[in-house]
């Protein structure tokens, strides 16, 4: 009887152990999940903010004004898309951007700001141009007043 015991209660022991630890391994694999995806959209928000911080210097830049700045290919290597709908298009008084990855891999996330509505043209991976002109903002040599 003795044998048949501690047979009993060591398979019931590695048996709660193996539980736990599956347990431990499906949190910590969520968690790692939840920082990837928090680590994507920072990474969005601050592809976003050098937009905006280029469309703030031209509106309160004097009409003539002109600046060249770069948006990488890649964002660490995942592609993303980039679209600029301006105020007209869609339909208020502010321009949307919206900076997203595509769905390859694990990369998830979207980040949408909202910017003023006298822009024309889109901001494009790799060189840029942003002016104003008549008080409107261009991206890329854009058809302006």
């Amino acid at each position: 009887m003795r044998k048949s015991q501690t047979a009993i209660e060591a398979a019931l022991l590695i048996g709660f152990l193996l539980i736990v630890f599956s347990a431990f391994v499906i949190a910590m694999n969520s968690r790692l999940a939840t920082i990837q995806t928090d680590k994507n959209n920072l990474l969005l928000k601050s592809m976003s903010n050098l937009v905006k911080s280029e469309v703030d210097m031209a509106i309160r830049a004097e009409d003539g004004y002109s600046r060249k700045f770069e948006l990488t290919e890649t964002v660490e290597g995942y592609k993303y898309n980039i679209t600029l709908k301006n105020g007209a298009t869609v339909g208020a008084d502010y321009s949307e951007l919206s900076i997203a990855f595509y769905n390859e891999s694990n990369a998830k996330g979207e980040e949408v700001s909202f910017l003023p509505p006298l822009i024309k043209g889109s901001p494009k991976k790799g060189n840029n141009t942003i002016a104003k002109v008549g008080g409107v903002i261009c991206f890329n040599q854009a058809v302006c007043p």
